[in-house]
């Protein structure tokens, strides 16, 4: 294992992107020429879909979310064709859902919610044999606040680094080198 060579990181993401966006995203060619030379491919999306600023969670309406999980799921499918067209071999890891708004809800609706949200988007991930559905719900379930940024919604850097150490086991060296 040649570990002297350091990895080249492209950080493509946009605050507030919605799938929409990212399905139009990944057939730009410059974005196009970042996925051919990728081994590995990390994807976040689908927080903004389903969290729509804090809207989901002050105006419960579960046939709005139905419609925006189904078109989530259906966005999905194309960002994972189009990033497949481009680039098969490059490993796709894709970060499931955390629950930000757990404490603020007496219910715990929307940890159902993100379950369900997580489970249907890890059958999708399950069905592109270079993709990994990568869980984060637990990781924040217990003590959410301890690693939420001042925004309430992203990840501090407490949180990042949870989310960066299920991460890196399933990065191999040899996809990073090749």
């Amino acid at each position: 294992m040649n570990t002297k060579r350091k990895p080249i990181i492209h950080n493509l993401g946009i605050n507030g992107q919605v799938s929409k966006e990212l399905v139009q995203q990944v057939k730009q060619p410059e974005v196009k020429r970042q996925i051919q030379a990728a081994n590995v491919i990390l994807v976040t999306i689908g927080g903004n879909d389903l969290f729509q600023k804090g809207k989901t969670l002050l105006e419960y309406d579960h046939e709005a979310i139905t419609v925006s999980q189904k078109n989530f799921l259906g966005n999905l499918h194309e960002i994972f064709k189009d990033i497949n067209k481009v680039n098969d071999k490059a490993t796709i890891l894709l970060l499931g859902l955390y629950n930000p708004f757990i404490d603020l809800d007496e219910d715990f609706d929307t940890n159902r919610i993100v379950r369900d949200w997580n489970n249907e988007t890890a059958e999708v991930v399950a069905l592109y044999e270079n993709a990994i559905f990568v869980p984060t719900f637990d990781l924040f379930q217990l003590s959410v606040n301890e690693y939420l940024y001042s925004d309430k919604f992203h990840p501090n850097k407490k949180g990042y680094r949870l989310i960066a150490d299920r991460v890196a086991p399933l990065i191999k060296w040899e996809d990073v080198e090749r």
